[in-house]
């Protein structure tokens, strides 16, 4: 763990305010998904300040290395008919690009030519590495099989408020990985990069250089690039490869 816990007082129990609404519907509906069930539970315990009076914030890297979770959990939440309202720049919003840099190093520790087994340290040390590596994956699986249904969510809440021209949402999910750069130097320069709060000069230098490099070759970027050169996009989305595409045109962006 990086950075150190941060503790929260919970005044919830001296200051009464109705549960969410997508709370109750969430626990009593069956239809209701199984993600979406658990997210409420969890949801709850925080409005129970008696049980709950001190709230513990931890580095996000341990259940989240990508950040991305918030924003499937606030997707999973808008599934149900009491999910939030959109705001009012989502509700104009046509493009949502996320940019998705997964920094985990590719360690080689020696293991596949040696028979002897690996030392304890070593093994301790995999023991967070490699459940990470894995949930990660796991996260940008999950993020993708989310973005249509919140495309699908929000333009029906943007027909369902009278909007008279709604427009269509894209969603592109842009993902860059240490394991994905051609150039042998640059790989390794990027394992050997250490977590710190502060880089050198030229160390940061040549890291935007290749993040400016990658995005270039990346494929979505590229698409995300064409698409804001070109028309608007469409009055209502389809999805396209697991992503909303565009198919007719509108004024404006």
């Amino acid at each position: 763990m990086f950075l150190s816990p941060i503790v929260l007082k919970n005044y919830s129990a001296g200051h009464q305010t109705p549960e969410p609404d997508w709370i109750r519907v969430a626990l009593t509906n069956p239809a209701a998904s199984d993600r979406l069930k658990n997210l409420a539970v969890y949801a709850r315990s925080y409005i129970d300040g008696d049980r709950r009076r001190f709230i513990h914030l931890l580095d996000g890297g341990i259940t989240d290395n990508l950040g991305l979770r918030g924003s499937v959990d606030r997707a999973l939440v808008r599934e149900g008919p009491s999910g939030p309202l959109l705001s009012p720049f989502l509700e104009r919003t046509r493009r949502i690009a996320v940019i998705i840099v997964d920094a985990q190093v590719d360690r080689d520790y020696g293991w596949d030519s040696k028979e002897r087994s690996p030392k304890f340290r070593d093994l301790v040390g995999s023991i967070a590495r490699v459940p990470i590596s894995r949930y990660s994956f796991e996260t940008i699986e999950l993020f993708r099989e989310t973005a249509p249904r919140l495309a699908r969510e929000m333009e029906a809440s943007r027909r369902a408020t009278g909007a008279d021209e709604p427009t269509g949402l894209t969603i592109y999910i842009v993902e860059l990985h240490f394991s994905q750069v051609a150039d042998d130097s640059d790989r390794r320069f990027l394992n050997s990069v250490p977590t710190r709060l502060q880089l050198s000069s030229p160390t940061v230098d040549r890291l935007r250089r290749i993040a400016a490099s990658e995005l270039t070759r990346n494929e979505e970027f590229r698409r995300l690039v064409r698409d804001l050169r070109a028309a608007p996009p469409p009055a209502c989305s389809t999805v396209h490869d697991g992503l909303p595409k565009a198919t007719t045109k509108e004024s404006g962006d």
